[in-house]
């Protein structure tokens, strides 16, 4: 959010950071407190003045849960943050003393608020219902000061994801069209079954297989019971990322529904995602502390965890060879994301595979390429050498399948054959909407008088 006296004010990390506007000496602003249940901080939009800046809080410890999302108000000066005793998502001044922010199920709310006292005056009051919302509370609308306010319509039920099998040409067939939200699949080893989150925009909704040859579904996990499916190496079972009471759990769970479920660990870490590794060999998870970090766990036993790649950056998208040997990840380090890799499981050279962005690593199954999401294309490196290093980057299709940038998690996957790749393409049914004059249109809308 850009404000007065040229305040930009961004969230990374789950904090909020101040920068000038020519980009130099970022500082941090504030960081989530854990001790009051506070676990993010999202979109920031700095008041009128430069001074404050309206913010979301996150209360979820995991998951994307709307409904946890309430408001606050932050001070850039010495980083104190208010709580506005309001449930809500995206807050935006909206001028003339009011506030607006989204809702859990898909609605703008405003509401009169006071830049003297930085309180709300009045309840809220529900001035566009069915506008769309991400599983993490995003809300789809904008507004100026001057009364002018687009919304993006659509809810959870009218969008619409396409699970769809890619060619290296760009060539694409569809598998399922699934309602609502759908993410992070994930191929079988032998690449007849495609485990993925599902929600219905609102909240996380467990998971569901799908078979890639008929499309048909089954029910992997019902909601709350697990997110984040990943497979283990003999395709027999799921490693699943659950809440319960209050301790992160990872859950093994037969992918066909036969046998009981093994809890492999439970305790306070804040794990976000898990890359297994070949049995014997290593797993890496991703733990969100203030910023993303990588953690190193024997996959006989994935709650000994131990740091591997700790840093005030952020780390994401593990990916493990097929060999167990090497990591890829992601890493903003430079500045910019860019994917790496090292050895496991110790220290060792670290290899820069992207050169003008990477995201979400994916190992080709014979180990000697890795794929990745360029800015604007798919890419893949292909290896090789002693010591191993990049021997050749390439591009593929355009790339203009869903990403999930603000969960750091990779968005698509590889078959075995190396050859076709499982994607998700999105389709809202409805556009953005505009409205010139939002306060004379709501009275109208209230009054039935033009």
């Amino acid at each position: 959010s850009w404000g007065d006296g040229d305040v930009v004010v961004f969230a990374r990390d789950a904090s909020l950071w101040r920068v000038g506007a020519d980009g130099r000496d970022a500082r941090l602003v504030t960081a989530p407190d854990t001790a009051r249940g506070i676990y993010r901080l999202k979109w920031p939009d700095v008041l009128p003045g430069g001074t404050h800046a309206l913010v979301s809080i996150d209360r979820a410890r995991q998951g994307n849960i709307p409904d946890s999302l309430s408001l606050g108000i932050v001070s850039l000066t010495d980083g104190t943050l208010k709580e506005l005793g309001q449930k809500g998502a995206n807050p935006r001044w909206a001028g003339n003393g009011t506030i607006m922010f989204g809702r859990a199920g898909g609605a703008v709310v405003v509401a009169p608020f006071s830049l003297r006292s930085r309180s709300l005056t009045g309840p809220p009051v529900v001035l566009v219902e069915r506008v769309w919302q991400g599983t993490g509370g995003a809300t789809g609308f904008a507004v100026s000061w001057n009364g002018v306010l687009a919304t993006h319509g659509g809810d959870a039920e009218s969008a619409t994801r396409r699970v769809v099998i890619v060619d290296r040409a760009g060539t694409e067939r569809t598998v399922a069209t699934l309602p609502g939200s759908v993410s992070f699949p994930r191929l079988s080893p032998d690449g007849q079954r495609v485990a993925l989150s599902v929600g219905d925009g609102i909240v996380d909704a467990g998971a569901t297989l799908l078979d890639v040859t008929t499309g048909a579904k089954q029910r992997l996990a019902a909601p709350g019971d697990g997110v984040r499916p990943e497979w283990t190496r003999d395709g027999r079972r799921v490693l699943l990322l659950r809440d319960r009471g209050g301790k992160g759990e990872i859950v093994s769970r037969a992918w066909d529904g036969s046998g009981a479920d093994t809890v492999l660990a439970s305790d306070t870490y804040n794990r976000r995602e898990l890359a297994a590794g070949p049995p014997g060999g290593y797993g890496v998870i991703r733990v969100q502390n203030l910023t993303n970090d990588l953690y190193l766990a024997p996959m006989d036993s994935v709650g000994a965890m131990r740091p591997l790649v700790v840093t005030n950056d952020g780390e994401s998208a593990p990916a493990i060879s097929p060999d167990g040997r090497w990591l890829a990840y992601a890493s903003d380090e430079s500045g910019e994301n860019q994917v790496y890799l090292r050895p496991l499981p110790g220290e060792g050279p670290r290899i820069q595979v992207s050169v003008h962005g990477g995201w979400e690593p994916r190992w080709h199954p014979n180990g000697r390429a890795v794929y990745y999401r360029g800015p604007t294309r798919l890419m893949v490196a292909e290896l090789g050498g002693e010591p191993l290093g990049v021997r050749r980057r390439d591009s593929l299709f355009i790339d203009g399948y869903e990403r999930r940038s603000n969960t750091n998690h990779q968005n698509w996957d590889l078959f075995p054959s190396g050859a076709e790749f499982l994607m998700i393409r999105t389709r809202e049914t409805e556009a953005v909407r505009v409205v010139t004059n939002w306060p004379a249109w709501r009275m109208a809308t209230t009054t039935g008088k033009p």
